[in-house]
């Protein structure tokens, strides 16, 4: 049987997220920035606004008997350190980042990664300010797989994702769908439409209906759960 929650929603007339009857406190949103940046829509092909979105995620068979039998659970924010350094060590995932951004080569050598120690640093920033958050998965106390992005409103930009046993990336993408949709989310923006992502349901937008969506979600108070539970709920 499908799991509802393992699925997003596109567009719909009214508020683009439902609001979730209880939760915790949302956020504040942040004021404006002190950089200036051009409009958006004037972007060229490779500019600042990325067209990949996804707005269902699809579960294949082989990964949702993984759901099924791992006995994996998930967090959020219990180890975000920790999910930085896996997705930025290459040596612990033969594929680098897993899907969400594949960073450039910029090191073919062991360990390459786009995720430079000073993007580090201001990753934990941005999570130690409430706006960067983990999704972690655990066999019992080992961590094997996460990824981690920023939150706003409605919409999850994810960076990047890792995994040290076979499927966990994707599970941790499932985990996270499932999570936001429950949270009353509508957007995950994985920036880059890889065939690893595509295989999960990723799909480009056109620019005038991603911007058009962003612009009314991203306001939403909406913050991920982020009790303990069993991937086997979402199989």
């Amino acid at each position: 049987m499908e799991p509802p929650e393992a699925k997003l929603s596109g567009p719909a007339p009214g508020p683009p997220c439902a609001r979730p009857k209880e939760g915790p406190i949302p956020l504040p949103i942040p004021g404006p920035s002190r950089w200036r940046f051009p409009d958006p829509a004037t972007a060229g092909e490779d500019g600042l606004v990325g067209i990949g979105a996804l707005e269902g995620v699809t579960v294949s068979r082989s990964l949702r008997a993984r759901l099924r039998r791992s006995g994996w659970e998930t967090t959020v924010d219990r180890a975000f350190a920790a999910v930085l350094a896996g997705c930025a060590d290459r040596r612990g995932d033969p594929r680098g980042s897993g899907g969400l951004k594949p960073g450039p080569p910029v090191d073919q050598g062991e360990g390459g990664t786009w995720i430079t120690p000073p993007m580090r640093v201001a990753y934990q920033r941005l999570h130690d300010l409430g706006h960067a958050h983990s999704l972690e998965v655990w066999a019992g106390d080992k961590l094997v797989g996460g990824l981690y992005g920023i939150g706003v409103g409605g919409v999850f930009t994810g960076e990047s994702m890792f995994h040290l046993a076979s499927d966990a990336s994707k599970v941790a993408l499932v985990d996270l769908t499932a999570r936001l949709t429950e949270a009353g989310g509508c957007l995950i923006d994985v920036q880059m439409v890889t065939p690893h992502l595509a295989s999960l349901g990723a799909r480009d937008l056109p620019r005038a209906e991603f911007l058009d969506l962003l612009a009314r979600a991203r306001d939403e108070p909406v913050r991920l759960p982020g009790d303990r539970l069993p991937v086997a709920r979402l199989g």
